[in-house]
């Protein structure tokens, strides 16, 4: 076949539409607007997964903070705790100085403080164990 024959054969091929390479193109592009489609599909589902994944690790540090506050606030308390009753022993003003109302304050503010700090751990541990089992 020459190529005079040759380009007769596509002029002619194109003539009657059974093969102008439109077909191709239509189905080229709808194949790659699917493809892109499914792509985004699923970058959005990574995205959102990423994003839970993030927010759990927040609220853990959230909740570590909590804590680390909580126990600086206990610290301060202790402290407070310790000088009233070292004041009161030392001036001798009083032979039972742990009923005085100063002190026995400082000692809720103590256990109230405690039961916070135990709260939060557990709701930490609560939310590894969450992540952990993926529920």
């Amino acid at each position: 076949m020459t190529a005079e024959e040759k380009n007769e054969s596509r002029k002619e091929t194109n003539e009657t539409g059974t093969d102008s390479g439109e077909d191709y193109r239509d189905w080229n592009e709808s194949t790659s607007r699917s493809a892109w489609e499914r792509i985004r599909t699923q970058g959005r589902i990574f995205l959102g997964q990423a994003m839970e994944v993030a927010d759990g690790f927040a609220q853990r540090g959230r909740s570590e903070v909590e804590i680390a506050q909580l126990k600086l606030r206990l610290k301060n308390t202790y402290a407070q705790l310790g000088e009233l009753v070292f004041r009161l022993k030392e001036g001798e003003d009083n032979d039972r100085p742990l009923t005085e109302p100063e002190v026995q304050d400082l000692f809720d503010q103590i256990r109230s403080l405690l039961g916070e700090i135990e709260a939060e751990r557990e709701h930490v541990r609560e939310m590894k164990r969450k992540d952990f089992h993926g529920a």
